[in-house]
């Protein structure tokens, strides 16, 4: 599947893959078949901006685990969608291997989640995964955002007790609360989105808030994980940026800035040096943008207008 039927209004990706394109199960089934013959993997990934939205998911995922059931090869599904019928789904997997399950509610609360026009409903999600538990699953993996619109520290508050109420869950059908990985990043206001105009905080806030979370996590079955702050720092100049960022990333590289997807190749010197002989300021591309401005990205057709963008801006200033 590619595209989103989401509205998701901090994500780049449904525009980005505009529109929406499904491919059918018989296709796949061949691809992964295809695919085991050819590497001998152990586990089938399905791969999509939104996995449990695809509109024969349950049927995929059974042709799926008939098809390698005697091969031990396991389903994984990435970032699952917080539904009701997710139960179903995770005990067909189980079947075969009982992988961990992974949801995004990018934010500990609702109202949080509201300014992001995230399709979260929380009595879904602690349904699904009440059922998940019962079925075997013993890891889950949350993915959650610092540094949002008016975030608040009761923001971050709840998502530690979100995940809590996630580990706790599993003593209903086991002795035992489930380990909770928590995947938090630092908010990356894109291009292409209604969160364009927004700032987005810098290294030194996003530490702040990454400290105050660690202070507060007491729960050993809660296991935190922060995407480095500085390498959002820079993927948000990046893909913010202007024709006047081709010095600084030509001078980065001579700096030794090379591989910095890698976290153990990353320089953030090689790229403050480059910033500074280049005389640009970084703090300018992660500043708020007016409504009035001519963005560097303007000229690209995307497939929405950016009427349409503002539109879904005004919505988050007026919550």
């Amino acid at each position: 599947m590619r595209g989103c039927p989401n509205r998701c209004r901090f994500c780049q990706a449904r525009s980005q893959y505009y529109p929406l394109r499904i491919r059918k199960p018989d296709n796949l089934c061949a691809i992964a078949e295809e695919t085991y013959k050819n590497t001998g993997y152990d586990e089938i990934s399905l791969a999509g901006l939104s996995v449990s939205d695809y509109p024969k998911i349950e049927e995929l995922s059974s042709r799926l685990m008939e098809l390698f059931k005697d091969k031990g090869v396991s389903l994984s599904l990435p970032s699952i969608k917080a539904k009701s019928y997710v139960g179903n789904l995770s005990s067909i997997i189980a079947r075969v291997k009982k992988t961990g399950l992974t949801f995004a509610p990018e934010a500990g609360s609702e109202r949080l989640r509201q300014i992001l026009a995230k399709d979260f409903n929380e009595d879904d999600f602690f349904s699904a995964l009440r059922e998940s538990f019962k079925a075997g699953y013993q890891r889950v993996k949350l993915y959650f955002m610092i540094g949002l619109p008016t975030e608040k520290v009761e923001d971050l508050d709840a998502i530690i007790s979100f995940s809590t109420k996630v580990s706790e869950l599993r003593r209903e059908v086991s002795s035992r609360p489930a380990v909770v990985n928590i995947s938090i990043n630092a908010l990356i206001p894109k291009p292409h989105t209604p969160f364009q105009w927004f700032k987005m905080e810098g290294p030194d806030a996003i530490k702040e808030k990454q400290d105050y979370l660690k202070k507060i996590c007491k729960n050993r079955r809660l296991e935190l994980n922060f995407h480095n702050r500085q390498m959002s720092f820079i993927e948000a100049i990046l893909s913010r940026g202007d024709r006047k960022l081709s010095p600084v990333v030509l001078q980065a590289f001579k700096n030794g800035a090379k591989f910095d997807a890698w976290s153990n190749h990353f320089s953030f010197d090689a790229w403050s040096k480059a910033f500074a002989s280049s005389g640009i300021n970084p703090e300018d591309y992660i500043s708020e943008k007016s409504e009035n401005d001519r963005l560097a990205w303007d000229f690209i057709d995307f497939g929405l207008s950016k009427e349409e963008l503002l539109g879904e801006f005004k919505k988050i200033i007026d919550m």
